[in-house]
């Protein structure tokens, strides 16, 4: 039978019901959500309801929840019923005696039913997990034609904090165990008949030996499996890593392996140690009366490290009390600098009084709400980016808007810019037809490698010379922009330098073998056009 589990986002969210019932929501991850879900169960009396949050590799950190950490925040949970069959008024479920597989500190399960905005059941540090919750109904309502109910999820309490993959159950005895699977006695909506009841696992079962026998089925299973086993080998490499909680690696060193504590040192003299000086955050991008305690939490049991990087990355990202603001409006103006060459705020390492103003504040803030509503994903901001009017114009305007803005900060036409020394160098090896577009692996030492540039190993006594003469940073300091200069050296590398050799060869090699003229080969595989009359002229002759 097919599935009568429907569910939709208030709020934007994707929604998809599989075969189990389950509700998984994708795409956009709005701040605050609330989902509506319509179920029906042909059971006569509603004792019990249960609601389970489910992980899944598709969330990060494995979910349930859709935060950035996995974890989730019910802020309300409503549930309305009425006869099976019938447009009887909704009658709102008196839900008590919540328990749940886990509770979060300060977020009990009791406050998802509690009427109180403020209040809600999440489950840190529990994450990557299954999770589940019952309440009991009162004043249990009985029906012979069975129920159709209306589950209403409200996420209002934290930025980003809904559930990821959700399923609803209903039984009619008080179930107060969580222990192990669903209880038999809770029946997920509709694979039940009235008149020939299946339990869940019962019909699972019956899907599966259904699919055992279909021949279509079969066939797309061995498909799967045989690409499962064509897939390349996992590599195995070896690499120094040094953290706490690992046992200590001596290079070089005396002393203990890590300090116990770091102290102000009085003229930074470390024989002369002052106060401890404590993890904490900066005053002025923090709105929250206990700061520390609201990030600085215990670790698991059992961890290895104090997670301070992880209340670190929880602050930075906190849009409600912490820098989350400030860090997504910094993020996408670094992405428009690397796309436009100038950032909104083109001074982009400094957003102070001292910085530069916004070019467009309102885009700078829209882009900003976007990146946090999309779950802080930089990829959904370059789509964005790079298919918008003004990254699409081209750089024929008239002379007056030329002279109108001369440093093109409106964006009227797009501004000619120079490779970087990375894209040069792997554009010249891919018009040659070498280069080796092979992913992952080790760095490489040689500098005349065919690989991309990402893979080139940077040691700072013997770094690549096409690099640095083209402005690429040496990786040892922050650089927030990098300088575009034209020296005469950059022409000479590009006549002598050994990897030019190669490159030369295979263009040549290319343009011998189209089977068209060798000159206009050439510039159709180095500037995709035809030459000119002049330029093809003083190529032949040269």
């Amino acid at each position: 039978a097919p599935s009568t589990v429907t569910a939709k986002s208030l709020e934007g969210s994707t929604i998809e019901v599989d075969e189990e019932d389950v509700i998984r929501l994708k795409g956009k991850n709005p701040n605050h959500d609330t989902i509506e879900i319509l179920a029906t169960t042909p059971i006569s009396q509603l004792k019990s309801i249960r609601l389970e949050a489910l992980a899944s590799p598709g969330l990060s950190k494995n979910g349930p929840g859709r935060a950035m950490n996995g974890n989730f925040a019910l802020t309300n949970l409503e549930v309305e019923a009425r006869p099976d069959g019938t447009q009887d008024p909704w009658k709102k479920l008196r839900l008590s005696n919540a328990t749940a597989t886990f509770e979060q500190k300060g977020f009990p399960v009791s406050g998802a039913i509690d009427g109180n905005a403020t209040t809600a059941w999440a489950i840190d540090p529990e994450f990557g997990k299954d999770h589940a919750a019952i309440f009991e109904v009162q004043d249990a309502p009985t029906s012979t034609k069975g129920w159709q109910l209306r589950w209403t999820l409200k996420f209002n309490n934290n930025t980003g904090h809904g559930i990821g993959n959700i399923r609803v159950s209903m039984s009619s005895e008080v179930v107060r165990t969580l222990q192990g699977k669903p209880q038999s006695g809770f029946l997920v909506t509709a694979k039940s008949n009235p008149s020939n009841p299946l339990s869940n696992e019962s019909y699972r079962q019956a899907v599966r030996l259904q699919r055992s026998m279909d021949p279509d089925w079969k066939t797309l299973s061995q498909r799967i499996l045989k690409i499962e086993s064509e897939k390349p080998a996992t590599k195995t490499i070896k690499a120094l890593v040094s953290s706490e909680g690992l046992p200590a690696v001596r290079l070089h060193t005396q002393g203990g392996d890590f300090l116990e504590a770091t102290h102000f040192l009085k003229r930074g003299d470390p024989n002369q140690k002052g106060e401890v000086a404590n993890p904490s955050f900066l005053e002025v991008l923090t709105d929250h009366a206990d700061a520390d305690r609201h990030w600085l939490k215990p670790p698991p049991a059992g961890s290895r490290t104090p997670h301070y990087r992880n209340a670190l990355a929880s602050w930075i990202t906190d849009t409600q009390s912490g820098a989350g603001n400030l860090a997504a409006r910094v993020a996408v103006n670094r992405l428009w600098h690397h796309h436009f060459g100038k950032g909104i705020v083109r001074s982009i390492n400094d957003f102070g009084t001292t910085g530069d103003d916004p070019s467009h504040p309102e885009l700078l803030e829209w882009l900003a709400g976007e990146l946090v509503s999309s779950g802080w994903s930089l990829k959904s901001i370059h789509r964005k980016i790079m298919n918008s009017a003004a990254y699409k114009r081209s750089n024929g305007v008239s002379e007056s808007v030329r002279n109108a803005d001369p440093e093109n900060r409106w964006l009227a036409r797009r501004q000619p810019r120079r490779m970087e020394a990375e894209v040069l160098r792997d554009s010249l090896l891919f018009v040659a037809g070498i280069l080796d577009a092979t992913q992952f692996g080790p760095s490489i030492s040689d500098p005349l490698h065919h690989r991309r540039a990402i893979y080139s190993t940077l040691k700072r006594s013997r770094m690549p010379s096409m690099m640095t003469l083209f402005d690429s940073p040496d990786s040892l300091q922050s650089a927030e922009e990098r300088p575009t200069t034209t020296v005469a050296p950059q022409a000479l590398m590009l006549l002598n330098h050994p990897l030019m050799d190669q490159v030369s060869k295979g263009l040549a090699s290319k343009a011998l073998s189209s089977g068209n003229d060798p000159v206009n080969a050439l510039f159709k595989l180095a500037l995709l056009r035809s030459p000119t009359e002049t330029e093809l002229s003083g190529a032949r002759a040269f």
